[in-house]
């Protein structure tokens, strides 16, 4: 397994119906099989999903599964398939989304050719019935940049699917997801991009993202496990302010630290559970040390009453969110 180039990360949860859908658009793009693995961490699914993946196994030596015993999440079973991992670089995919035929190819001749840290590609997003090969990002600056500098001339986008990246920089630096939360990639984004010495954009149409209506980001303004992980991914941005230090660095990091907490406040306010739940996620999650603005700052000086009107408008907040997706989508 030594001469393994590329090894691509599946976090997989009752994914029976996606995942075949997902391999075929690997093992279609022209890539040799001893140059690359496929590892699908299977977390506690309760569909068929081990049996779709066994019986692909079958066909393909270089597709390998490994099951959690405990649910530990996206973040977790990547934490998993990385340490498992045999290639010099990562790339991960979900089970519901597919590659772009040829992309494969091209980003990986690509990193042999330049062997950055991180390469960061590009997606398309639609749902089933209405594909599109539209970029969303097409950032304009594509140097080779440290990652440092990326934050500061592009943004660094979240989903980690984006990245073709060394895996010595996740192991090497111990950059690996929080495990058992949601929202666990936007923190992961920015610590991984602070140790990379060579970043760049290009836009490659890596990966086809599908909206279902049915995933965990259509109805998470619902779930207070998922709004309370908002929370603390806002959180842990936040501290990420010890690590960097020039001006305009700092002022990116807590522009999303700022972002990431606006919207689980906003998600806040969508949930009917007890106020005092609602206070204690507020002071736990956004820092008296830092002035957030007038809004928030009211917020987290006052957390107990609007905690209180929060609940009392919950109804009719949810119903407004709801209609609004509904209409017009997230």
């Amino acid at each position: 397994m030594n001469n393994i180039f590329l090894s691509i990360v599946i976090p997989v949860y009752n994914a029976a119906s996606t995942i075949s859908r997902c391999l075929d658009s690997i093992w279609c793009q022209g890539l040799d099989e001893a140059e690359y693995e496929v590892i699908c961490v299977n977390d506690c699914s309760t569909d068929n999903t081990i049996q779709v993946i066994s019986e692909i196994r079958k066909t393909h030596n270089n597709l390998r599964l490994f099951s959690n015993t405990e649910n530990i999440r996206a973040g977790g079973s990547r934490n998993r398939g990385v340490r498992e991992a045999y290639g010099e670089y990562i790339l991960f995919i979900d089970a519901d989304d597919y590659f772009h035929p040829g992309a494969l190819k091209v980003v990986c001749d690509y990193q042999k050719k330049y062997g950055l840290d991180i390469l960061m590609c590009d997606f398309a997003r639609h749902t089933i019935m209405n594909e599109n090969d539209i970029l969303v990002h097409n950032f304009k600056s594509q140097e080779i940049m440290t990652g440092r500098k990326f934050l500061i001339v592009n943004s660094l986008p979240y989903a980690p699917w984006k990245y073709v990246f060394k895996r010595s920089l996740m192991t090497d630096n111990n950059v690996f997801f929080t495990e058992r939360v949601s929202c666990e990639d936007v923190d992961w984004s920015h610590k991984i991009a602070f140790f990379a010495a060579t970043m760049q954009y290009q836009p490659i149409l890596l990966t086809h993202y599908i909206l279902n209506d049915s995933s965990q980001t259509s109805v998470e303004y619902r779930n207070p496990n998922t709004v309370f992980h908002r929370l603390q991914a806002g959180k842990r941005v936040t501290d990420l302010l010890q690590l960097y230090e020039s001006e305009a660095e700092r002022k990116q990091i807590l522009a999303v630290a700022k972002a990431t907490l606006k919207n689980g406040l906003l998600f806040l306010n969508c949930l009917i559970i007890s106020p005092r739940k609602k206070r204690d996620a507020i002071k736990d999650n956004v820092s008296c040390d830092i002035q957030w603005g007038r809004v928030m700052n009211f917020i987290r000086d006052y957390p107990l009453l609007y905690s209180w009107f929060s609940t009392i408008i919950s109804p009719f907040f949810r119903l407004a969110v709801y209609t609004k997706r509904n209409l017009f989508g997230r």
